[in-house]
């Protein structure tokens, strides 16, 4: 960063990478503060609280900057400034006396200790301390009828012909059986300890999160006043981790439609969010 604190910085999110850490922990909320000033994951992330095996998912629902003490608002310093980067440059303490911190709503977590199994890797080693080490995993080979669900496979052949995990037979966008067994999309018994580490998920991560929408119900409960936005922003960018976004996004428009029939002005909002 040459010195300069001020960060604009929007992850490109190709690795699991560990940008904060849990400073609040509720059932269904989280805090976290990030490391670098500015440097916060956009609206709508889905996020990491911990390792892959005791994971809790969360949908970044706020950001905000604000001083380490909040009943101290910081001061204008810029008047004499040319540019907004100069106030930091003439004045570096600021990065120590303000912080970025996130809200996220919990929107799932790894069951049973089984850490969410990817169709290819997704996390990479050397891209600084911070990068998640990569861990190697295998798939277990259910048996018949046990964890799949309906429509999915019931012999190793059928399997086999799946272009790919996480589609079904069918062969359109829809959930089959495959990364999703390893999660829950509930709340989980306990929240994160505080300093728990936080990290960005991989494009694979999202689309083996995102293959089922049961987190639906959690996200939409959620009152805070950008969480329909961020839940739009959410699904645009999961969209294009998929093999077909349209398929995917129509599918999404289809349980929103389900979810708040009772609600058609919320649901006629996000549906415009995501044409």
């Amino acid at each position: 960063m040459g010195g300069n604190p001020l960060v604009y910085n929007t992850p490109t999110m190709t690795t699991s990478t560990r940008i904060a850490e849990v400073i609040e922990a509720s059932t269904t909320k989280l805090v976290a503060q990030c490391y670098q000033l500015y440097d916060a994951p956009p609206l709508g992330s889905l996020v990491r609280a911990g390792p892959l095996h005791d994971a809790i998912y969360g949908v970044v629902i706020g950001i905000t900057t604000e001083g380490l003490d909040p009943s101290r608002r910081p001061i204008a310093r810029g008047q004499q400034a040319q540019t907004q980067e100069q106030v930091y440059q003439d004045h570096p303490e600021l990065a120590h006396l303000l912080r970025t911190h996130l809200e996220i709503a919990i929107v799932g977590h790894a069951r049973g200790g089984s850490p969410l199994i990817l169709s290819k890797p997704a996390l990479s080693e050397a891209e600084g301390s911070k990068d998640e080490p990569v861990e190697a995993r295998s798939t277990p080979s259910p048996s018949k009828g046990e964890g799949w669900g309906e429509g999915a496979p019931s012999s190793p052949s059928m399997a086999e012909s799946q272009a790919r995990p996480g589609r079904s037979p069918r062969g359109d966008d829809a959930p089959s059986a495959g990364p999703e067994r390893a999660l829950a999309h509930t709340l989980p018994p306990l929240p994160p300890r505080i300093h728990t580490f936080l990290y960005t998920c991989s494009p694979d991560e999202l689309r083996a999160f995102t293959a089922s929408l049961d987190f639906f119900p959690l996200l939409l409960a959620d009152t805070s006043p950008a969480t329909d936005e961020a839940t739009a922003l959410l699904l645009r960018t999961a969209a294009t981790a998929h093999d077909d976004p349209a398929a995917f996004l129509l599918r999404a428009g289809r349980e929103l439609a389900r979810l708040l029939a009772t609600d058609p002005p919320r649901l006629t909002t996000l549906l415009r969010r995501l044409s």
